[in-house]
């Protein structure tokens, strides 16, 4: 902001009273009986009852005029209906002179650094920038609960129709038509305080008691606690979303206000010190839990505390270092008793059996030395004992001079009963915040086929995707959502099917789920119906009979066990012998019997070349070799002459 025009720089002024909730009029002529002003900015406040005049001054280098003080000041005289006038001047630095005069007049002065400073605050925390302003200009805030307008902002969601609808490209749809419908659901939120001006001992009572909000839409209005942080998590503006339409309130803030009211009228108990008198840090402090205050003031008086018992110490240390000076001596008389112990050599002695008299003179000494030793050792224990006994005397008397202190504490601390009066509660930083809600119905189409859904969305994003045309639960999630490929209908995503064959998407109504292997296939592909049980399977699953060509599903369609073939169980027969199931190509019909076996289980007469039957055939185990003969050529060898019989066995 380097350079900047007269309008420019009211159009920024105008921005920042916008931003915390004045309605503004640029430029306003002022009129008089006589004459009229006219205003660069006129900002009011219906929520305070405010108005301010603003003049902006534009001077790149050019210092501020002190006549421009006066002139406003005399002005501002005229004009009754005025509460504050502001001159908004971007020029050279204004000096602290200046802005002492226009204090005095009743004037303020912003130079460009506040205007600066304004500007960016009123747009990232309006509520702080208001009071902030508020206090520069010198406004006492009413308290005035009656009024039923307060600070309005909108706001501003995270995702626009035109993002969503940028996500149907992928389900392959022409957009036909977009019916949108915008609302604002209003809440309201304040929070509550307690300021008492009333003396409690040299201080003044003041506590917040909580933030509040309730939905003003809602037939049914629940004031409840809030934690104070949902504006750190919304985009707020203070502009009305065009062709939004604003829900009605269901109650007045002046209702919600008493409401309020009440809940500000607690009964607080709490306690205070006189020692508030002796202590800058007790001056205004109370609590709710008494044996916190006493912790406070005692560690206060830790010092005073500890220098008495640093002095009972120094009373004691006397006796201390006599006890332990006895201790140490007796430690050192065991030492050289010890070594002398040692020099006599002699550990384990049998006074019966040892005869030398320089042993037995030794094992005397011996005995004296050690019984010296535990009498010395027994002083020592008496000694600690003492010292002890001194160690607890005197953790008794710095105890016994805690305990008075803390008894004193004690009898400082005196308790309230804290009732506040109407003029004591405050309802701080009353503001209507404005949820928007969009409604829109898209219609789409494909092939002549058309389909819709409604689409919800609200200052967090997807609230409604549509809903699922079979089980009817609400989508919100574009990971939930899906439209059938055939008839565009909308399903969720347990309720969308893959064709396994030609793996496009499809609702319940689209789709047939093979008995057989549990997977989907849609209506294009190629259905097919058992012949026996009459269910449709996909073409994967059913199988078709080699001999007949009827369509059978895998539970009633047979294979050939010799072959493999595919029959239909018309088409197979069981084998007589080895109970195999077979198909018409691998049945051998006996030619002795003319009873039908599988192929396997036929051998060829090695006499006549035909097939048998295992009940035709007969295996001879000869010297040579084994030879197959059927029973018929067998019975005609019988019946030949002996040269013919001896031929057919050498044949």
């Amino acid at each position: 902001m380097s350079v900047r025009k007269g309008t420019l720089l009211e159009r920024y002024i105008e921005l920042i009273f916008k931003n915390i909730g004045f309605e503004t009029r640029q430029p306003f002529i002022y009129r008089l009986p006589d004459r009229h002003y006219e205003i660069d900015v006129m900002a009011t406040d219906t929520v305070e009852n405010l108005t301010i005049a603003i003049q902006c001054k534009q001077y790149e280098n050019s210092p501020f005029k002190r006549d421009w003080i006066h002139e406003w000041a005399d002005k501002k005289r005229l004009m009754r209906d005025v509460d504050k006038v502001l001159i908004a001047f971007w020029g050279d630095p204004v000096s602290e002179d200046h802005k002492k005069l226009a204090h005095e007049l009743g004037l303020t002065i912003w130079d460009h650094l506040d205007i600066n400073k304004y500007h960016s605050l009123s747009a990232e925390d309006r509520i702080k920038a208001r009071n902030l302003i508020f206090e520069h200009l010198n406004i006492q805030k009413s308290q005035n609960i009656e009024v039923d307008k307060v600070l309005n902002s909108y706001v501003t969601p995270k995702l626009s129709i035109s993002s969503i609808v940028e996500h149907f490209d992928s389900f392959n749809v022409e957009f036909k038509n977009l019916d949108i419908k915008e609302f604002l659901f209003p809440s309201y939120f304040a929070k509550i305080k307690l300021d008492s001006k009333r003396p409690f001992d040299n201080f003044v009572f003041s506590k917040e008691l909580g933030h509040y909000s309730c939905q003003l839409y809602k037939d049914n209005i629940e004031i409840v606690e809030d934690s104070g942080n949902l504006f750190k998590n919304l985009s707020l503006g203070s502009n009305i979303p065009g062709n939004a339409h604003k829900a009605p309130l269901t109650l007045s803030i002046k209702d919600i206000n008493a409401i309020l009211m009440e809940k500000g009228h607690v009964h607080i108990t709490f306690y205070h010190s006189n020692f508030a008198d002796d202590f800058e840090e007790l001056k205004g402090v109370y609590n709710h839990d008494k044996q916190d205050l006493i912790g406070f003031i005692h560690s206060l008086k830790k010092n005073e505390i500890e220098g008495k018992g640093q002095r009972i110490e120094k009373r004691y240390t006397p006796d201390f270092e006599y006890i332990k000076q006895k201790i140490r001596k007796l430690n050192h008389d065991i030492e050289l008793s010890q070594k002398r112990l040692q020099s006599y050599n002699v550990t384990v002695i049998d006074v019966f059996t040892e005869q030398s008299r320089t042993i037995n003179s030794l094992h005397k000494k011996a005995n004296r030395e050690k019984a010296r030793i535990r009498q010395k050792e027994m002083d020592i224990e008496f000694q600690n004992k003492e010292l002890k006994n001194l160690q607890n005397k005197l953790n008794d008397e710095k105890q016994s001079i805690n305990d008075s202190y803390l008894k004193e504490i004690n009898d400082s601390i005196q308790r309230y009963e804290f009732y506040p009066k109407d003029n004591e509660i405050l309802i701080c930083d009353p503001q209507i915040l404005w949820f928007p809600v969009c409604d829109a119905i898209i219609k789409f189409g494909r092939d002549g086929i058309t389909g819709e859904t409604e689409i919800i969305l609200d200052h967090n994003g997807i609230r409604q995707l549509g809903s699922c045309s079979d089980c009817k639960k609400t989508i919100n999630s574009f990971n939930d959502f899906n439209i059938c490929s055939d008839c565009l209908a909308i399903s969720c995503k347990d309720h969308t099917y893959s064709c396994n064959i030609c793996e496009r998407k499809f609702c319940a109504k689209e789709v047939k789920i093979c008995p057989n292997c549990n997977k989907p296939f849609c209506n294009h592909e190629k259905q097919m119906k058992c012949t026996q049980c009459n269910q449709i399977f996909d073409e994967k699953c059913v199988k078709e009979c080699s001999k007949c060509k009827k369509i059978y599903c895998a539970t009633h369609i047979h294979y050939c066990d010799v072959c493999s073939s595919p029959n239909c169980p018309d088409h197979l027969k069981e084998c007589r012998i080895c109970k195999k199931q077979i198909c018409s190509n691998c049945i051998q019909i006996c030619s002795g019997c003319h009873k039908e076996a599988c192929k396997e289980d036929y051998y060829t007469c090695e006499l006549c070349g035909k097939s048998y039957c295992k009940d035709c055939i007969r295996i001879r185990d000869g010297l040579i070799s084994s030879d197959m003969r059927c029973i018929y050529c067998i019975e005609k060898l019988a019946n030949r002459p002996l040269k013919d019989k001896i031929k057919g066995v050498f044949k």
